[in-house]
């Protein structure tokens, strides 16, 4: 995913373009630009404030340079972002709304049946599934090998 871009001039902080995090991911960063005021500050600590569940919470990311990867985050509308370092510079805050991912998207439990419908879709079409299977082998369809009843294996 590309990452979220945040320009520090002074103390504050201002987001390149509309970010936007997709919750549930582990491959998000952000690239911060910090002006002149920050070199003094090899170590600096990225702060996410969110609220979940009606209850706020932060969590601190330390990072070096301006790369910071962003915590993977569950079950949340927007995450304020901060950067701090030292004794003490610490910026403004950028709101970056949260949206959630196909896999935290609440989904019908399946058909209590659902075993006999695979058993199903199987014998309805294992010739289909094994002519592609032999087929993907090399076997060209006119040369396909018999496969010998189940006595003559005895």
């Amino acid at each position: 995913m590309k990452p979220i871009e945040i320009q520090v001039s002074g103390q504050i902080a201002k987001a390149k373009g509309q970010p936007i995090i997709i919750c549930g991911n582990s491959d998000i960063s952000i690239v911060f630009s910090f002006d002149k005021a920050w070199d003094d500050y090899p170590l600096k600590t990225a702060r996410f404030i969110y609220c979940r569940h009606g209850k706020l919470l932060h969590t601190d990311v330390l990072f070096s340079g301006s790369i910071c990867s962003v915590p993977v985050f569950q079950d949340i509308s927007s995450v304020a972002v901060g950067v701090y370092a030292g004794n003490l510079i610490s910026s403004t805050v950028v709101t970056i709304p949260c949206e959630a991912a196909i896999l935290m998207q609440p989904h019908p439990a399946p058909p209590s049946d659902i075993y006999l419908q695979l058993l199903d879709y199987l014998q309805n079409n294992t010739q289909r599934i094994g002519s592609a299977v032999l087929s993907a082998m090399g076997f060209p369809a006119a040369e396909t090998p018999a496969i010998p009843e189940r006595e003559e294996l005895l």
